[in-house]
């Protein structure tokens, strides 16, 4: 394992803990707390979605996301969600691509959306890091330059962001 792999492994892991959406909410793998959900309010499944990607419980988290776009088809929070959660859960190849296209899709709808950047930038170095490491440095520059300021020093040295102006 390169140094590279070793640091984007580190960061991803570090970015997961640090982007915690839920400070004080902790679900143990047991807890069978159910949520009632307003089957017309997209927020509702997009909150639900979030509880359980925070739970790893990705493809009810993906379903959950799925309902808040069908509500929403401009839901930008929810398409990055969504492809976390895809992400997460470990997508082939060919499923990835609906990975990327929610990302692009999340900062089509916002194009200010920093951390939407800075999540396709942190996936797009974590799965091809191997080929080019620094594949995700024209977006993780871009959502400093938003003001997303989350993980920035990890990235000072990887990535050169006065390359991106």
């Amino acid at each position: 394992m390169t140094n590279w792999t070793i640091f984007v492994l580190t960061l991803f892991a570090q970015t997961l803990v640090a982007s915690s959406k839920f400070e004080n909410f902790n679900l143990q793998d047991n807890d069978t707390t159910q949520i009632a959900i307003d089957t017309s309010n997209a927020k509702a499944f997009y909150i639900s979605g979030l509880l359980f990607l925070e739970q790893k419980k990705y493809k009810d988290a993906i379903n959950n996301f799925d309902k808040a776009i069908e509500l929403n088809p401009e839901y930008a929070e929810a398409f990055n969600e969504r492809a976390n959660a895809k992400s997460d859960i470990g997508y082939t190849a060919n499923e990835k691509k609906s990975q990327w296209y929610d990302y692009d899709k999340a900062i089509s709808i916002n194009p200010k959306f920093a951390k939407a950047y800075f999540d396709r930038g942190v996936r797009k170095c974590w799965y091809e890091n191997m080929l080019k490491p620094t594949i995700g440095c024209p977006d993780i520059c871009k959502s400093f330059e938003l003001g997303y300021p989350k993980q920035k020093h990890f990235f000072a040295d990887n990535c050169d962001c006065s390359k991106y102006k």
